[in-house]
C-alpha cells in the first residue's frame, strides 16, 4: 500500500509571503520599488550612458547615472512616456483587484502669471515578451502646481484592474508612466520631473499589485 494514500501530502507546493493580505478579497498585496539601472551591452565609453527603469521586490540602491527622467513641452502635450518592468515570473500568478502608483517628483515654471503643473497616466501590461495585455489605467490629479521656481509633488493613483489576468512563467508586469505637463496658457508649459530613487526619502515610486491568493 502506498503510504501517501494513508497520509495525503498536504504540504503547499509553494511558499509566498506578501507584504499585506485581504482574506474576504482573496487578495495579497506585493509592493515594488521603481529603479534606474545600467543597460549597457559592452564597456562603454565616459559619455555614453544608457540606463532602464525596472520594477524590484527589495528597496536597494539605484544606478548612479540618473535617478529621475524630466521633460519639457507645451501644455497638455506629452513630456516623457516609459516603461518599468518586473522580471519574469517563475511561477504562474493571477492578479485582480486595485493597483496602486505612489510617486514623487517636482514641477517647474517660469512665468508668474501662469500656472504649470503635472499630470500622469499610468497603465498596467502583462508583456510576454512580444505583445502587450492592457490590465488597468490610471489617470493622477495635476500635481506640483507653481508659477515660478520649482515645487515638489507626492501622488497617489489607483490603477482598477476588473478582469483576473493569468500571469504564465515567463510572462512580466510592466507600468507604464506617461508624463504630461498642464498650463493655464495652451501655448506655454513648464517642467516636470519623476523621482526614481527607492532608497532616499521623497524620491521613490512604489507600485501595489493586488495578487489573487487561495483562502
Amino acid at each position: 500500500m502506498v503510504l501517501s494514500s494513508i497520509f495525503p501530502d498536504e504540504r503547499p507546493r509553494t511558499i509566498t509571503s506578501f507584504d499585506y493580505f485581504d482574506l474576504a478579497e482573496g487578495t495579497g498585496i506585493e509592493v515594488y520599488d521603481g529603479m534606474v539601472i545600467s543597460a549597457q551591452t559592452g564597456i562603454a565609453p565616459h559619455s555614453t550612458q544608457v540606463i532602464k527603469y525596472i520594477l524590484h521586490q527589495d528597496s536597494i540602491e539605484s544606478d548612479g547615472v540618473e535617478k529621475s527622467k524630466s521633460g519639457s513641452t507645451t501644455a497638455d502635450d506629452e513630456a516623457f512616456d516609459i516603461d518599468l518592468d518586473l522580471s519574469a515570473f517563475n511561477l504562474p500568478k493571477d492578479i485582480k483587484g486595485t493597483a496602486l502608483v505612489t510617486i514623487n517628483g517636482s514641477m517647474t515654471g517660469g512665468d508668474g502669471a501662469i500656472n504649470h503643473s503635472a499630470s500622469f497616466e499610468f497603465k498596467l501590461y502583462k508583456w510576454d515578451g512580444s505583445s502587450e495585455t492592457l490590465l488597468g489605467t490610471g489617470y493622477s490629479n495635476p500635481l506640483g502646481t507653481v508659477t515660478i521656481g520649482t515645487n515638489t509633488f507626492y501622488g497617489a493613483t489607483e490603477i482598477p484592474i476588473l478582469t483576473e489576468v493569468h500571469f504564465k512563467r515567463g510572462d512580466v508586469l510592466r507600468l507604464t508612466v506617461i508624463a504630461y505637463t498642464r498650463s493655464s496658457n495652451a501655448g506655454q508649459g513648464g517642467t516636470v520631473k519623476l523621482d526614481i530613487d527607492p532608497v532616499t526619502a521623497g524620491e521613490e515610486l512604489k507600485l501595489y499589485i493586488p495578487f489573487v491568493i487561495d483562502t
